[in-house]
């Protein structure tokens, strides 16, 4: 022994590995690691019989201790690059930042004054919430209070370690199951269900909350709709199955509309979804408040099943391993939407890439560019934000709720506004753009770009590109084929459906009859269209048809004598679209202005 009582650190490294040795003989392989929660879910079965994919669902994501979220701890991974999937909240800043900017906005046009709660379900590891918190502290406002929805007791620790600076311990005889100060000084709540949160004026939000929650999985076989069940295989792996015939759920939850659908041959439905937003319909209803729930979902029109499993960021079998893999499916806004739509606001859903382009990402983007110094963070700024307004910008949609009360304040509003605009043939046919209408196109006035095409130069291109930062362009006969324009663009606005073609490809060039047949093939409300260098817009068979003409007023075959440099301007609100034409006569801008609705025009 050394002077301080310890063997020294050669005899110890020798006793470590002899003891080493003596412990594991060679060829010992330590026993697989058990999957209780399988083992549970086998013995189940076993014992009462098959079960749906709702109840299987739910007990791999939600069981205590055992399942996926229950399980959450440095060693167990669920967010991040480390984890099964990466959030929005956890690619960037920006994200959570917009919805805090949305959320005072909307807060601001109620009109509420006094204490209000911001309620998050399903917070995960709390990085919306502390973005959000982060913007609104910039606003000062010190009425909110955080309430946090979470039933994972591992969730909650890691929520509190991200918000607060203190550790606080659990409450008793109260509805709240804990309680804390966040950084910035806001009481901060947590709770296991929605029903504990107090009364009051409440905003509800909610990223990748709804697609964990249980679905029930539904196939049709002639005319008779069966349920997908959990079964086991003789040697007790799980498997898929369905119900010999029609059972409570397919009679209880399949609704008239699908079962007449003769093309539907499938359908998933969350009762628990269902349940969930029909408790923030009844709150916001009756005490105040909005919600936007930010989810990757459908309209309903899906006729296959989406419910899959991810680990590591891979798409792995679902039923191999409950409890240590994600648990998903998409959700149906479009059934959500039934269920409240006769007693609140809906709005969406609406692709995440448009909601948080008109909430002024690319601002936000370009002003913590000039703040970060570091070419490292400013490659993960641009990468993150790609990411968010690319694939993500797609596949997540934003859905939000207000009170019916609210409908007038919403309407007087108006909504996004989309440009109309093309036939520029720059350089070859037309020097540039009237420099009156240059003044009249402000940048970042407009939400989205819609172009007809014929750019013909990638200068124009970049032009539009300084007026918003979401433009579609279509193919016109005189542009580059290498640019590898579509022939046709399908955008979703609000609640309608835009449609963009040039127009050449139309045989007769303009002719009403087959415009119409477009936009039925395209199932649009407006489709938009150049080529015949003449501005217009009308009303025919319930759709809307718009001809913003040539931009610069450049020569063109289809149209004798003068072309009338144009363009149009679509204000899209809640059930019309406002029209303006906008035509430069004798070197003066006019301006004739149209209203749509979808069951009649004006």
């Amino acid at each position: 022994m050394n002077r301080t009582g310890r063997l020294p650190n050669f005899i110890l490294h020798s006793l470590r590995r002899y003891s080493k040795e003596i412990l594991t003989p060679p060829g010992y392989a330590p026993p697989p690691k058990v999957n209780h929660l399988k083992k549970f879910i086998v013995d189940k079965i076993k014992t009462s019989g098959p079960i749906t994919v709702a109840e299987y669902m739910k007990t791999s994501v939600s069981a205590p201790l055992v399942g996926y979220y229950g399980q959450f701890s440095d060693d167990q991974k669920v967010f991040g690059e480390k984890g099964d999937f990466i959030t929005s909240p956890e690619l960037s800043q920006l994200f959570g930042e917009m919805i805090g900017v949305w959320v005072f906005h909307e807060l601001a046009n109620t009109g509420h004054k006094g204490s209000w709660q911001l309620v998050e379900l399903g917070p995960g590891r709390a990085q919306l919430m502390k973005d959000v918190l982060n913007a609104l502290s910039k606003f000062n406002d010190k009425d909110v209070s955080i309430h946090l929805v979470e039933t994972s007791d591992a969730l909650i620790d890691e929520q509190e370690k991200a918000l607060c600076i203190y550790k606080s311990e659990n409450t008793k005889d109260t509805p709240h199951v804990r309680k804390n100060k966040s950084r910035t000084g806001v009481n901060v709540y947590w709770y296991k269900t929605i029903d504990d949160i107090p009364d009051g004026f409440t905003v509800f939000i909610a990223n990748e909350f709804l697609d964990a929650l249980p679905v029930h999985q539904f196939q049709k076989t002639g005319d008779t709709w069966n349920e997908i069940y959990i079964n086991l295989t003789k040697d007790d792996n799980l498997c898929f199955m369905k119900s010999k015939g029609e059972n409570l759920n397919t009679k209880g939850l399949i609704p008239a509309a699908i079962r007449n659908d003769s093309k539907r041959v499938t359908w998933e439905c969350s009762p628990e979804s269902g349940t969930v937003v029909n408790q923030i319909a009844d709150r916001i209803t009756t005490f105040g408040g909005f919600s936007l729930l930010v989810d990757y979902g459908h309209d309903g029109t899906r006729n296959t099943h989406s419910f899959r499993a991810y680990k590591n960021h891979k798409q792995v079998d679902p039923l191999a391993n409950p409890g240590m893999i994600d648990l998903t499916a998409d959700v149906d806004f479009g059934y959500l939407s039934s269920l409240v739509e006769d007693r609140v606001l809906v709005y969406g859903a609406k692709e995440q890439r448009e909601f948080l382009t008109q909430l002024g990402i690319e601002h936000r983007l370009r002003r913590l560019l000039q703040i970060c110094k570091d070419r490292g963070q400013q490659e993960q700024l641009i990468k993150s934000y790609n990411m968010l307004i690319g694939d993500m910008g797609d596949k997540f949609k934003a859905w939000a709720l207000f009170p019916n009360t609210l409908k007038f304040i919403l309407e007087q509003r108006g909504g996004p506004l989309v440009l109309l605009i093309g036939d520029f043939n720059l350089p070859h046919r037309s020097a540039n753009i009237s420099p009156k209408f240059r003044k009249l196109l402000v940048p970042n006035k407009m939400q989205h770009v819609l172009c007809t095409g014929n750019l013909c130069s990638r200068e124009t291109y970049d032009y539009l590109r300084t007026l918003s930062s979401d433009v579609h362009v279509v193919k016109g006969e005189f542009d580059d084929e290498m640019l590898k324009y579509p022939d046709t663009k399908v955008v979703t606005v609000g609640q309608f459906r835009i449609g963009v073609c040039h127009g050449h490809q139309i045989i007769p060039w303009g002719d009403s009859r087959m415009l119409e047949l477009l936009a039925r093939q395209l199932d649009v409300d407006i489709l938009v269209t150049g080529n015949t260098y003449e501005c217009s817009a009308v009303e025919k068979s319930g759709r809307f048809f718009v001809d913003p003409g040539s931009a610069t007023g450049s020569f063109s075959v289809n149209k004798t004598g003068p072309v009338t440099p144009s363009f149009a301007l679509l204000d899209v609100q809640a059930d019309n679209v406002v029209t303006y034409l906008y035509r430069l006569i004798d070197d003066a801008v006019k301006v004739d202005r149209i209203i749509y609705k979808k069951s009649k025009s004006t």
